[in-house]
């Protein structure tokens, strides 16, 4: 995956990132399911704190019976020269209004080697909405994070924050619409709000693509 970032010269720099993840899943006598992953990764950033990092990520998680339930616990750790961070997240959601909606949170703890923006303890709720208007064809997820956010990683989206600045706000929404049993096209908007010692400022990203089924 490239992540492309402007240096203060204009000059793109690039960034890559390689992941590996094993996952087994195992079901209950009565249809749940749960999920053991591990990933490693290893990423290349123009970032010096950050380069030739190998991240690493744990994680359980449950569906029950139906799938009405979700929880998970996860566990990561981000090695890099700023500060090194450890962080424990837990997430519940559940189906509502006959599956129509599908609401969960996550509350994430982190712990940093030394303080990074005045933070050595870190914390941050993650809400996210699903709403099937058009049952297996039209979804929208609105999602947020509040709190502070520094040096981030999340593997299933592959959101990097690399620096020490700290995200305290990011709201979103996707939608996701099926065209015959092969093509998804999506559309994203993303607000994200940062402080850096003090100095406030804001971002928003838009974001298109197309998912293929083979």
């Amino acid at each position: 995956t490239d992540i492309t970032v402007d240096k203060t010269d204009g000059e793109p720099a690039r960034s890559d990132h390689l992941r590996v993840s094993l996952a087994r899943t195992f079901y209950t006598r009565h249809r749940g399911s749960f999920t053991l992953a591990l990933e490693g990764s290893a990423l290349w950033a123009p970032f010096p704190a950050v380069d030739q990092t190998f991240p690493g990520y744990l994680s359980l998680s449950w569906f029950s019976p139906a799938g009405r339930y979700y929880a998970d616990l996860n566990l990561h750790y981000f090695p890099n020269d700023l500060a090194d961070k450890a962080e424990v997240s837990a997430t519940w959601g559940m189906a509502l209004f006959n599956y129509y909606v599908w609401a969960q949170a996550s509350g994430h703890f982190s712990f940093y080697e030394q303080p990074v923006q005045n933070i050595k303890w870190g914390w941050s709720v993650h809400p996210e909405l699903t709403w099937y208007p058009v049952p297996r064809k039209l979804t929208l997820t609105a999602y947020g994070i509040f709190g502070e956010q520094v040096l981030s990683y999340n593997p299933s989206t592959l959101v990097l924050y690399t620096t020490d600045v700290m995200l305290t706000t990011n709201l979103g929404l996707t939608a996701y619409y099926q065209l015959g049993k092969h093509l998804k096209p999506y559309a994203d908007v993303q607000y994200e709000r940062y402080d850096d010692q003090g100095f406030q400022f804001s971002a928003v990203y838009y974001t298109f693509g197309l998912f293929y089924k083979f």
